[in-house]
């Protein structure tokens, strides 16, 4: 274990952001400002705006749905940040947390899921209009004992070290996510964003898995979910910047799961703020879907609680306006004793609702992995 990820766990407010390939790499400790629960993005900005350092955070997925605590939108300065590209002393080792096996006594999730969003895709069977929308699911377990973050963190570096990871912690709550999505990253004028969209599982060998993606490279569905999000993205951004982008998907693969990936590029043609290109693209059809005020009002009518951060844009902020914001897929709230999972499914008029079941369980394999590296499953 790291001295970082020990420290990390005994601050009530603290965060951890790595990129993919792990050329960036924070830890924000202990807090010198925060921000929560606006309802107004200006408050945001011009909070942002007087900050003279770094600031983390995340937005409440849908503002209108007003929650309380860490999932209602939350931004805090740290007192310190500490680069772990940087400075060995923080990566250094330490003596394990000490922690007995943890049970899982309890389960729920949503079983009757397929049923309740079956008058969706109806609908949109019957209007070819709406496109896309992105429902989710959620599973809560609790276990016999407070879990321990900052063995979470170590089982996190350990399993996912090629996606994003965020790990926001305010109080006895903590937010965890490790998503292959970025939604915006700004350096100067130029942006890099991605069109993540489209999934199947990895195989069990190599062959195995060029099969399945291939399949899924030729999939009709899986094609149009994508270029769905790509047009999106071009058409919010075309009017501010110079894009550079493939016609076509590649691959982008993380250890369960394997997606359809198009990386974009702009140079901003005028002065843009990073938080102006997040509250611009969020939230992209791979999140939310398309028409997006249609969308919205889908997700708000039909998933059983709202988002707070799973799904919305995550990441940091620099005074010179720098930054990168990820999305908050992949993901868990850990409270004491208990982990709230959270996964979605992009569903089209032709898709088929017990695919779409699977492959939200399939999404919620890395956060149960990080869980059973807890408990006696391991």
């Amino acid at each position: 274990m790291q001295k970082w990820m020990t420290e990390f766990s005994q601050n009530e407010n603290a965060v951890y952001f790595a990129t993919a390939d792990k050329t960036t790499q924070l830890v924000g400790l202990g807090i010198s400002d925060e921000i929560s629960g606006w309802t107004d993005e200006t408050i945001l900005n011009q909070w942002v705006q007087h900050q003279n350092s770094a600031v983390f955070g995340g937005f409440n997925f849908d503002a209108d749905q007003a929650l309380t605590g860490l999932m209602g939108g939350y931004f805090f300065a740290p007192e310190q940040l500490i680069d772990l590209n940087a400075n060995s002393e923080w990566t250094a080792s330490v003596p394990q947390v000490t922690h007995s096996s943890l049970h899982l006594v309890d389960e729920m999730d949503e079983t009757d899921w397929t049923t309740r969003m079956q008058p969706v895709l109806t609908q949109m069977q019957i209007d070819p209009t709406k496109q896309k929308v992105v429902l989710g699911m959620q599973a809560t377990l609790t276990f016999d004992g407070p879990i321990q973050v900052a063995n979470l963190l170590e089982s996190l570096v350990a399993q996912q070290p090629e996606s994003y990871h965020f790990v926001l912690k305010r109080g006895t709550d903590v937010f965890v996510s490790a998503t292959p999505e970025r939604i915006v990253k700004l350096s100067g004028n130029q942006f890099e964003t991605a069109a993540v969209a489209g999934s199947i599982r990895r195989g069990e060998d190599t062959e195995t898995d060029t099969a399945l993606a291939d399949a899924l490279w030729h999939d009709q569905k899986n094609r149009e979910e994508h270029q769905i999000v790509v047009d999106m993205l071009v058409n919010q951004l075309a009017d501010v910047s110079t894009l550079t982008y493939a016609s076509t998907p590649q691959m982008l693969q993380t250890p369960q799961i394997q997606h359809l990936y198009t990386p974009i590029q702009g140079q901003l043609n005028s002065e843009t703020a990073l938080l102006a290109l997040v509250e611009r693209l969020h939230p992209t059809p791979a999140l939310g879907g398309w028409p997006r005020d249609w969308a919205k009002s889908i997700i708000e009518d039909y998933e059983l609680a709202p988002r707070g951060l799973f799904a919305a844009p995550l990441g940091y902020y620099l005074p010179n306006g720098t930054g990168e914001f990820i999305v908050g897929i992949r993901s868990m709230l850990v409270q004491a004793d208990q982990a709230r999972l959270f996964a979605g499914a992009g569903i089209l008029a032709e898709s088929d609702l017990a695919q779409e079941a699977q492959e939200i369980q399939l999404k919620m394999t890395p956060m149960r992995q990080l869980l059973e590296d807890q408990t006696d499953a391991k």
